[in-house]
């Protein structure tokens, strides 16, 4: 009885090391402080790629798994952006992304702008500016089904914007 239990306990533990994996995001090349607050040097820098991501998938299961992006952006600790993307399929690897248009592409539903709210989208639609403050975007990879043993680990970068003081 006491075997069969063991045995029992052995093939249950073997088999979620088998299923058990990960992902990682980290996020590089932004900045502490963003040289410039208009979204227009924002959004030529991206797509230039000078803001890089790199997923790290680890798997003991070679087989490819959907999985989701989850995007949020805090200004001062709140939060004004939160997106989620469209299913993306991966094996398990390592894959580097200067845009999300790089293969296998990442897309989103809805526009990032019009996900922005309140006093941030005036300034950034009539202004073209970002406010002054201190920001925070992060990007977690998670499995688009729940029950897959994968834990994801989101990554995180933290920027400021700040405008430059008059002349004197």
């Amino acid at each position: 009885m006491i075997r069969t239990a063991f045995l029992l306990l052995f093939l249950c533990n073997a088999h979620l090391a088998f299923s058990q994996g990960s992902t990682q995001v980290i996020i590089t090349g932004i900045p502490p402080m963003l040289p410039s607050p208009y979204v227009s040097d924002l959004e030529n820098n991206y797509h230039q790629g000078r803001y890089q991501m790199q997923l790290i998938f680890a798997n003991n299961n070679p087989d490819p798994v959907e999985f989701v992006y989850d995007v949020y952006l805090t200004k001062d600790g709140k939060e004004i952006l939160s997106m989620t993307s469209e299913p993306v399929s991966y094996t398990p690897g390592t894959y580097y992304y200067s845009t999300f248009k790089e293969h296998p592409r990442v897309s989103f539903s809805a526009d990032p702008l019009d996900q922005i709210s309140g006093d941030i989208y005036d300034k950034v639609i009539r202004e073209g500016i970002l406010p002054e403050g201190s920001y925070m975007i992060e990007i977690e990879v998670r499995p688009l089904d729940g029950f897959d043993m994968i834990t994801s680990i989101p990554g995180f970068a933290y920027f400021e914007v700040r405008f430059p003081q008059p002349p004197l």
